[in-house]
C-alpha cells in the first residue's frame, strides 16, 4: 500500500506534535516537507532535522 505524503505547514506546537506522531508511529503517512517562516527552521530537509526541531 502506498503511503500518504504530507506537508506540515507551521512548526508551532501543533505542527511539532504532528511531525513527532508521523515520525514515531505512522506507517501509512510519509512526511515529505515542513514549511515555516521562522528563520531558525528554514532549510531543514531531513527527517532527522525535523526531529531535532521538536526535541
Amino acid at each position: 500500500m502506498n503511503k500518504c505524503k504530507v506537508i506540515i505547514w507551521g512548526l508551532g506546537n501543533v505542527g511539532r506534535s504532528a511531525v513527532r506522531m508521523i515520525a514515531e508511529r505512522s506507517q501509512k503517512i510519509e512526511l515529505v516537507a515542513a514549511v515555516d517562516v521562522d528563520v531558525n527552521k528554514i532549510g531543514k530537509k531531513t527527517r532527522a532535522n525535523f526531529l531535532d526541531l521538536i526535541q
